[in-house]
């Protein structure tokens, strides 16, 4: 976009990025337990490196029914619900940019400070039942 780092770095004090997924609908979401193969699927998508974020234990899933609902008009889903990314600019973050680093240097840097990405919330949301790992799949 052309602006100088000098510039941007301290005005901004935080970015928010975030995507709408589906929400399953609460009458015929069905319950799995996910298989070994997408259990390795999903630490792969969750686990960035440096990432101070944890993948909890993952014993049952939820996925769209393959029976019929009014409720959702036999899509599976009813509703949407946001998965976010919060990155925050700190003086040490400041620091990075005016020091006109790279993208993937911003990125690395705000994964081992904390932040969490709209995948590993997509995640979370999914094993929590509110979403599908497809729908994170999908958007992310």
């Amino acid at each position: 976009m052309g602006a100088r780092p000098f510039v941007i770095a301290p005005a901004i004090n935080a970015v928010i990025a975030q995507r709408l997924v589906r929400r399953l609908c609460d009458e015929c979401k069905q319950e799995y337990t996910p298989d070994e193969k997408e259990l390795e699927r999903i630490n792969r998508m969750f686990n960035i490196q440096n990432s101070a974020a944890k993948l909890p234990e993952i014993k049952k899933l939820y996925k769209t029914p393959e029976k019929e609902c009014k409720k959702c008009n036999n899509t599976g889903y009813k509703g949407r619900i946001g998965i976010f990314e919060l990155f925050v600019i700190d003086k040490e973050m400041e620091k990075l940019i005016m020091s006109a680093a790279t993208t993937a240097e911003i990125f690395e840097a705000a994964i081992l400070a904390g932040m969490m990405t709209m995948a590993q919330d997509g995640i979370l949301k999914a094993i929590e039942g509110i979403t599908s790992i497809e729908e994170v799949d999908r958007v992310t």
